[in-house]
């Protein structure tokens, strides 16, 4: 699997990560990303597979965990069953 270089520093408020999900090995440009709890921020690793990850800290930041959905299924059977298609509609259509 992928290898992906991550610097965590403390801005003096939050815990901060940086991820190099181009696999360059340069952080210059990179969005520094905070907990997902607090910011909503979510990144994506890959231009193929898309899979979309936020970050959590643990023990102080000394532990920097990537939170990626292990499986999109759920999220296709919520789609298929909120849609609004007329006649192809879901059980539920327009469900939030």
């Amino acid at each position: 699997g992928p290898l992906y270089d991550c610097v965590v520093f403390y801005d003096g408020t939050d815990y901060q990560a940086v991820v190099d999900v181009h696999e360059t090995g340069d952080l210059r440009n990179a969005q520094p990303f905070t907990s997902f709890a607090k910011s909503r921020q979510f990144g994506t690793l890959g231009t193929i597979d898309q899979m979309n990850y936020a970050v959590q800290f643990y023990n102080q930041g000394t532990i920097l965990s990537l939170v990626t959905d292990a499986s999109p299924h759920g999220t296709h059977v919520a789609g298929i069953t909120a849609a609004a298609e007329g006649e192809r509609s879901g059980v539920a259509p327009g469900a939030q």
